[in-house]
């Protein structure tokens, strides 16, 4: 009966499996002759399907003749009679043109369990993450399972297609992060003893647009990655200089504007725009986050460091990671703390100060009036003065309604080609940091100008 459905060496590893009970593991050392040149997990895969085969055959004896199926399976490797099914193949077809795959096979499912897209695939091996169900249609009768169960049996039919991405959820990127932390301890740079007082110094860096590229040629100035990161350490240098001089008990550092220029392996942004970049998305990422753990690192040495997440239109997802990067390394740096939150907009407290942050990108004009009051109501009742803090337009732009000021940061990023043709040139650029008394409001805005040094030929050659 056996050999009817089985060549002899699959009844020996049938044999090592159920009668002398051994793992799969050892099943593959034991015939790796047999499947010589063949990868063990492609062995093991061979000797899982065999099992599972001769399992459904015992099955349906079980429950066809109300036997317990691990007694028919003992009496079937003993050689003893037992009427054994037609073997049941699993015929799989594809369609080039619409990328579809259609498995057919008898599945197995417990009384009671029910019958979702996702059960289906499992018992069709395939993944959730990888496949997307198209359709599937199932047609069922009922056997005998161990432990007295009533099992289903299944004529099953699934189509289904390759998703085009592997989905990655924000709390699986945040879980990630989290693991990363317990196991790596950066080293930070020592304190710099200074006078505490009632003061916060807000460092604001927007549009900086990491990896943009722009030539001379078209666009009437050069920009790339190599300027980004020049421009953006002047602008630290010049906050640390002001924080040797004026101490201050706290600073907010803003730097979530566009702080990358695109956000996929396609080098578009999030919504889909082609961006024109200098280096591949990998490099952007890391040598952009790079750059802003050095700059905390040395901004917590004049006074704690908060740092946040807002959403922005070109790179909302690459720089919702950076965050989580920075959550992870100052982990246990009491002096950083970082708000990995994911809403699109941010609101700080500070004294009677309320401050709130958004690109500006997402939200009708109109809506932006009442943002504050609405979302953060205690922090809108304790505050006198009220900041909206806005970037997305690259240059300066202040309007005050009810209560509210509301800013549009300038921007320190170069004109790409679309820019220069669409006629987006001249605006200053220059990075503002704000300095806030904790009871009497905004009392300075300092400006940090961009000089670049003028390339020479041979520079000009090379880019």
């Amino acid at each position: 009966m056996l050999k009817n459905l089985y060549q002899d060496w699959e009844i020996e590893i049938l044999k090592a499996r159920f009668k002398d009970k051994k793992t799969y593991a050892e099943i593959v050392e034991m015939f790796s002759e047999r499947f010589d040149g063949q990868s063990q997990k492609a062995v093991a895969r061979k000797v899982k399907d065999l099992c599972d085969d001769f399992l459904s055959r015992m099955v349906e004896i079980a429950g066809e003749n109300t036997a317990k199926p691990d007694s028919t399976v003992q009496k079937t490797l003993d050689g003893k009679d037992a009427r054994i099914p037609q073997k049941t193949e699993e015929s799989v077809s594809f369609n080039a043109k619409t990328g579809e795959s259609v498995f057919e096979s008898t599945i197995a499912i417990l009384q009671g369990e029910k019958i979702t897209p996702e059960i289906v695939m499992q018992a069709h091996n395939l993944k959730p993450s990888e496949w997307e169900v198209v359709n599937f249609k199932s047609n069922c009768w009922q056997a005998q399972a161990p432990k007295n169960e009533k099992m289903a049996l299944w004529q099953s039919k699934i189509t289904v297609k390759p998703r085009a991405k592997q989905p990655i959820s924000l709390e699986d990127t945040g879980k990630f992060f989290k693991k990363l932390a317990l196991k790596y301890q950066p080293k930070y740079l020592e304190p710099i003893a200074t006078e505490h007082n009632d003061l916060m110094r807000e460092i604001n860096i927007s549009d900086l647009h990491y990896g943009k590229l722009a030539w001379v040629g078209e666009s009437g100035e050069n920009y790339d990655y190599k300027i980004a990161k020049k421009r953006f350490d002047s602008i630290i240098d010049q906050e640390c200089a002001r924080l040797e001089k004026e101490p201050v008990e706290k600073i907010l550092f803003a730097w979530t504007n566009d702080f990358f220029n695109s956000d996929t392996p396609d080098n578009t942004t999030t919504a889909g725009t082609q961006q024109a970049t200098d280096l591949r998305w990998q490099k952007m990422f890391n040598t952009g986050t790079e750059a802003i753990i050095s700059a905390i690192d040395r901004l917590q040495q004049y006074a704690p460091v908060k740092t946040f997440y807002i959403a922005s239109n070109h790179s909302r997802q690459m720089e919702f990671y950076a965050t989580k990067v920075l959550e992870a390394w100052f982990n246990n740096n009491p002096r950083v703390e970082i708000d990995a939150d994911g809403r699109a907009r941010h609101y700080e407290l500070f004294g009677k100060n309320m401050i709130g942050f958004t690109h500006s990108s997402f939200e009708k004009p109109a809506n932006l009036q009442h943002l504050m009051a609405v979302e953060e109501p205690k922090m809108w009742a304790n505050s006198t003065y009220r900041e909206m803090h806005l970037a997305h337009i690259h240059s300066e732009k202040v309007e005050e309604k009810g209560g509210v000021v509301y800013r549009w940061l300038p921007s320190v990023t170069g004109a790409d080609g679309w820019h220069y043709d669409s006629g987006y040139v001249g605006a200053r650029k220059c990075s503002y940091s704000f300095l806030w008394d904790k009871h009497d409001g905004l009392q300075e805005i300092n400006v940090t100008n961009i000089h670049d040094k003028k390339r020479t030929k041979t520079q000009e050659m090379e880019q």
